[in-house]
């Protein structure tokens, strides 16, 4: 079994949730109060980005050779009681980390660690999504690698960039010819293969596994009529869907779902900004009702 630590923030368990959907993942139990998941098997832990760290619960007889201790201050005085092994603090062999629950500690060997992620884009717009939060809406997504991702506003390509990075098959298409321009040039700059093409969203014809993209809002927008734009996207998104699957979309305001499947999940961009991101399950295989 496996324990992850996750960061304060309200997406962070959703974020768990959804991945260990995707790769059929029990979760075994969720402390709130500690931010701690437990879950049966591993998946790519590569993909977390609301996550601290994930740490592999075993036996202590398992810890040979050397190793720190990275909890709280009265565990780290404890727990080498228990441990086999001699304390390393300059270039230890194993990480060790403990968390308090409850009336219990749990400890074990650190597997990952969240790094932030820096990359570098060839072009740029004031619009780029961090690759962090394009990571976030993809697990929120359900999608594996392999699949295909469908991003029919992609800008200049951020999300379709985490997408084909993580191994899944990539979709892109902007109105903009300038966009799709500076989209294939960061996509070719990372080595990601991807058809992206200048395509008005509302009359591509494109299935994919799952749909994910921010999408375009404000002045700069290029849209025409903001009502019949709200009004139309939720029914296009969902048909760009091939069978089964997910639409994960950024907007600046709550849209309707009452018609479909679906939760609103709110993410502050900062203090006088938020936006919300609206997931919706399809699925085209289930009996519709009489």
């Amino acid at each position: 079994m496996f324990f992850i630590k996750l960061k304060r923030l309200p997406l962070a368990f959703e974020e768990i949730k959804s991945l260990c959907k995707t790769y059929e993942v029990e979760i075994i139990k969720h402390y709130d109060e500690n931010g701690i998941v437990i879950i049966d098997k591993a998946f790519p832990f590569s993909r977390l980005v609301l996550s601290h760290y994930v740490a592999e619960l075993n036996n202590y007889d398992d810890y040979l050779g050397q190793y720190r201790i990275e909890a709280k201050r009265d565990l780290e005085l404890e727990l080498p009681k228990f441990l086999k092994g001699k304390v390393n603090l300059s270039s230890p062999e194993n990480i060790v980390r403990a968390e308090k629950v409850g009336d219990s500690v749990i400890f074990g060997k650190e597997l990952w660690r969240f790094r932030k992620i820096k990359r570098e884009y060839q072009m740029k717009s004031h619009v780029t999504m961090k690759a962090e939060f394009s990571r976030l809406l993809l697990n929120m997504a359900e999608v594996r690698e392999g699949e295909t991702v469908y991003d029919p506003f992609c800008g200049t390509g951020s999300i379709l960039i985490e997408a084909g990075l993580m191994g899944m098959k990539v979709i892109g298409s902007d109105v903009s010819e300038k966009m799709v321009e500076a989209a294939n040039i960061n996509l070719r700059h990372l080595g990601i293969k991807a058809d992206v093409f200048v395509c008005n969203a509302f009359e591509s014809t494109v299935k994919a596994d799952a749909v994910v993209s921010d999408l375009p809002y404000g002045r700069g927008s290029k849209i025409k009529n903001e009502c019949d734009f709200e009004g139309k996207i939720i029914g296009m998104l969902t048909e760009m869907v091939n069978r089964k699957g997910h639409v994960v979309f950024v907007y600046n305001k709550r849209l309707n779902i009452d018609d479909v499947d679906g939760e609103i999940f709110e993410s502050r961009v900062h203090r006088s900004l938020k936006r919300y991101i609206h997931k919706i399950s399809v699925d085209k295989t289930a009996k519709k009702k009489i």
